[in-house]
């Protein structure tokens, strides 16, 4: 059993001890059992304490400290011979700041679960910010409520108080994290704010916290989780966030109290821009169209930049003035293209298949393996003739393959984009079909074809305006189910707009 000297005194910056073992481990590490430590171990939701084992002159380096049936092993960068005095020194910034937000932790429990009663389930106490998993819903107002509370307790300089209960004490104390422990129970208490079983050093008083910040909220798994800096690690976040401030007040010519002011004024100009780049857009591509005729087999634009929308639309005008294809290819060839294709009435997938006859076209390319892609590439340096091959997955994968291939990567000449639509793009494809359909959506209707085109997105897949087509015929069909129903609507003047469009409602989006 390994003394812990971190429950006697939580301040401890150096002590001395015997070195019992050392054994090689993993990683080149090797792992050092001492009689006693002030490194405390991993565990309780807060990584381990750091520092340096001096053993004369050398220096150790503490990477990790774990605890198992009460012995204390600390993972170290060089080997020490059995039975060597050594000094140990933590790295105290370190472990202070880590009391800070654990002390702090305490505190927005308590109040949490005294005002709400709700209960902390997940605690993590990382690098840079601590979270807290909550099992109730809090409001941004009780947030606000909450963190002035907290640094209330801060402000009172309460002593931090350790007990150790016997049994027949424990069934008889209140506390929070109430659960079966075996051995002896450690109950921290934070009197007026907070009692609870821990493990871990605190502060010797709240004063030492300094400032508690509550810095962020997010629903999570049916509560909320909720993101906190104290003390040193507090001042650190207002420090960057007001160099932010002040950077943006700069860029803006405002004063740091009136940028979000500035920002909306700005918001407002550069959508006025926009709309203005918008009409020009529209504009030129009319007169695109003007010279596009009927017996005109494939069209075919390449600009480098055009709204996304405005090139849907301009296709799909195409598509109305011939039978033949129409092509629109925005990018360059340096940094690819994004296009889209679209006919009346030709089948676009049996021009695409044609292709395969002469070409390799290798799915997923990403996940690729180094011996694959040494063989593709001594494949490739051979004379191949007309062969095109084509690697196809989402970028990120292909740059990964590319990044770590790069002679592979001098084999491909050029580089081709599918358009990935966000999900306000796909929504106002689908009212546009709705309306070229005779149809609207009203409101809920809108929140259905979001909800619906939401559940599809995936990392490995993005949702295509085809599948947002098909939702809008499944809805389309939905509606036309009750045909009476809407005859009646026209005779009554109910169920339609103004323009005399059916409306397409929540329902019929629940195929």
């Amino acid at each position: 059993m390994t003394e812990k000297l971190f429950y006697q005194d939580s301040s401890i910056k150096e002590f001395t001890a015997t070195v019992e073992s050392c054994m090689q481990g993993k990683d080149g590490m090797f792992e050092v059992i001492l009689d006693q430590t002030a490194f405390f171990p991993e565990g309780g939701g807060q990584y381990a304490d750091t520092g340096v084992l001096l053993v004369g002159e050398k220096e150790v380096k503490v990477v990790d400290v774990q605890e198992k049936n009460e012995i204390v092993t600390h993972y170290v960068t060089d080997a020490i011979e059995q039975g060597s005095k050594i000094t140990g020194r933590l790295n105290y910034e370190e472990r202070f700041s880590k009391m800070q937000q654990h002390t702090g932790e305490h505190i927005v429990s308590g109040i949490v679960n005294r005002r709400f009663g709700y209960n902390n389930v997940g605690f993590h106490l990382g690098n840079e910010e601590v979270t807290m998993d909550f099992d109730g819903m809090l409001t941004e107002t009780d947030l606000k409520e909450i963190e002035w509370e907290a640094n209330q307790a801060v402000a009172d300089n309460v002593k931090i108080q350790v007990l150790y209960p016997t049994k027949e004490e424990l069934e008889t104390m209140t506390y929070r994290s109430k659960i079966e422990i075996e051995g002896q129970v450690r109950i921290v208490v934070i009197p007026g704010w907070d009692s609870c079983a821990c493990c871990a050093p605190h502060v010797d008083a709240t004063g030492q916290i300094g400032l508690i910040k509550l810095i962020g909220a997010i629903k999570y798994k049916g509560g909320m989780r909720v993101s906190m800096v104290c003390g040193f690690r507090a001042l650190l976040d207002y420090n960057q966030k007001e160099a932010s401030v002040v950077t943006i007040s700069r860029k803006l010519s405002a004063k740091p109290d009136s940028i979000a002011e500035a920002v909306d004024r700005l918001q407002k100009e550069v959508e006025a821009q926009k709309e203005k780049i918008r009409i020009l857009q529209e504009q030129y591509l009319k007169g695109v169209l003007k010279e596009i005729k009927p017996e005109d087999t494939c069209v075919l634009l390449f600009e480098e930049t055009l709204d996304t929308v405005a090139v849907r639309n301009f296709v799909n005008d195409v598509m109305r003035i011939t039978d033949g294809i129409c092509g629109a290819f925005i990018g360059t060839d340096a940094e690819g293209y994004r296009y889209i294709l679209g006919s009346s009435k030709k089948e676009l997938t049996n021009i695409i298949q044609k292709l395969r006859g002469g070409a390799i076209i290798i799915e997923h390319a990403g996940k690729l393996n180094a011996r694959t892609v040494k063989e593709l590439n001594y494949l490739m340096e051979k004379k191949t003739g007309e062969l095109l091959f084509v690697l196809e997955d989402q970028r990120k994968p292909l740059e990964r393959l590319m990044t770590a291939n790069p002679e592979f990567k001098k084999k491909f000449s050029s580089k081709l984009e599918l358009p990935v639509f966000i999900n306000d793009e796909l929504v106002t494809f689908g009212q546009t079909y709705a309306k070229e359909n005779g149809y609207k959506l009203d409101e809920m209707g809108i929140l259905a074809l979001y909800s619906r085109i939401d559940v599809m997105q995936r990392e490995d897949h993005a949702v295509s305006v085809a599948e947002v087509k098909e939702i809008m015929d499944e809805a389309i069909a939905h509606s036309q189910k009750a045909n009476v129903k809407h005859l009646a609507r026209r005779v009554f003047g109910k169920g339609t707009d103004d323009s005399d469009r059916i409306i397409l409602k929540e329902e019929d989006f629940k195929i």
